[in-house]
């Protein structure tokens, strides 16, 4: 029998009915323990400040760990419309349920699949990334929560050289209601590969549900990855991911983050560039209608000379809804010549809707080019009136002129499939 909620005695249950390595047993207890030692973040907490979780009705007490998938999953229809891929890993409910290479990624020895079966066969990185470069517990207690509770997560190893034209598609399914899902997300690219990342999170609109995902990218000198993450959930879902990713000399991460479901969602999204010359541009694209609570925390972390960091996040909000974003640029002591530019732009489209921006700089450095800003504004009057005037219906005009303020996001997205995808979700979620 399951236990109910996520006490010790579920914690022993679930440590129970698995087979790993001692250190990683001794990982999820001191996860544990953090876990249980933390209360809940409260409004008076800075990180939390604008996201008051008891105001919204969250309790760990109201979800139970996952008892598997639904069914047995092949291919991922919703993804089916992003078109040829390289490959698919299917995480639903507690387990990968599916994998798959093209042959062409099998011969140059990529790994995409489950990380459980991976620990059977690779070498002491990835024990190092679920630990020791893994986002530690500390952070705060969705972080401990899910290093204790994991139970299942992709990983996707690139080895020195690899080129991946096509991308790889992870996806993220829960059908269970009052289950947490808990997806894991490892990715090691070594020196000078290449691939690009897309992961999905889909559930079904009447599905209630939690999930705590966390993923860990690792790129070595000379890699370029770009990564994608793409949360539609159900409008039921909650959803916490935490990103880090350390760049290495002369890599290039590209990631972008769209938010689009579920009723409460936060993501923390962190750069920690490590080598010179290394690079990461971060882009986020977010929409928030009736009642959603959508949450960004971003870091762009300079640790190292010559440096570059670019970030833009755009979003819309209509209804009662509300947005929050937090970034910050840090720059430490000599990571001289960094350029960083941080920006977060929101669109108010009526009713209540609210967004608040903070972006922020933290320089210890005396050599640099750091700039950031924010702006918060309603759709402009006299940009209504000019297609009005042309004869254009106000809800057709309004539309263009959501559409143009992604635009600056959708251009740098060099995948035709995608940005058509994340241009009919927009237009799905203006109701127009």
């Amino acid at each position: 029998m399951r236990a109910a909620g996520f006490d010790r005695a579920a914690f022993e249950q679930f440590l129970a009915g698995r087979a790993e390595p001692d250190w990683l047993t001794e990982h999820r207890r001191a996860a544990f323990d953090r876990f249980e030692a933390s209360p809940l973040p409260i409004e008076r907490d800075e990180l939390w400040r604008h996201t008051d979780l008891r105001a919204l009705g969250f309790a760990f007490d109201d979800y139970h760990l996952s008892a598997g998938p639904r069914a047995a999953t092949g291919a991922d229809s919703a993804m089916a419309e992003l078109g040829e891929r390289a490959g698919l890993a299917v995480l639903s409910g507690d387990r990968v349920t599916h994998s798959e290479l093209a042959p062409a990624q099998q011969k140059q020895g990529v790994y995409l699949g489950s990380i459980h079966d991976a620990l059977t066969r690779t070498s002491g990185d990835l024990r190092d990334l679920l630990t020791a470069r893994s986002v530690p517990p500390s952070t705060g207690k969705f972080q401990a929560f899910h290093a204790a509770f994991w139970p299942a997560g992709v990983f996707l190893h690139l080895p020195p050289d690899a080129q991946i034209e096509l991308p790889l598609h992870i996806a993220v399914q829960a059908h269970e209601n009052g289950a947490a899902v808990l997806p894991r997300i490892v990715i090691h690219a070594e020196a000078g590969s290449r691939a690009t990342v897309i992961l999905h999170y889909d559930s079904p609109a009447e599905t209630v549900g939690l999930c705590v995902s966390q993923a860990e990218l690792a790129l070595e000198p000379g890699a370029k990855l770009r990564f994608t993450s793409m949360q539609q959930w159900g409008g039921a879902m909650r959803h916490f991911a935490h990103y880090r990713a350390y760049c290495a000399e002369k890599s290039e991460l590209r990631s972008l983050v769209a938010a689009l479901g579920g009723t409460l969602s936060r993501s923390e999204v962190e750069s920690l560039l490590e080598g010179e010359h290394s690079l990461s541009e971060m882009l986020g694209l977010y929409f928030a209608t009736a009642e959603q609570h959508l949450d960004f925390r971003t870091l762009q972390s300079h640790l190292a000379p010559h440096t570059t960091s670019d970030l833009l996040y755009k979003g819309a909000l209509k209804d009662a809804s509300r947005s929050v974003y937090a970034g910050l640029i840090k720059v430490h002591p000599g990571a001289q010549k960094t350029d960083a530019y941080q920006a977060n732009r929101n669109l108010v489209l009526g009713g209540t809707a609210r967004a608040d921006s903070m972006p922020k700089l933290e320089i210890e450095a005396n050599d640099v080019r750091c700039t950031h800003g924010a702006t918060v504004g309603k759709v402009d009057p006299e940009q209504l009136f000019f297609l009005r005037s042309r004869g254009l219906p106000r809800l057709l005009a309004e539309r263009l002129l959501v559409m143009g303020f992604y635009q600056q996001v959708l251009e740098r997205i060099p995948d035709e499939r995608l940005r058509g995808v994340l241009l009919t979700a927009v237009t799905e979620k203006l109701g127009i």
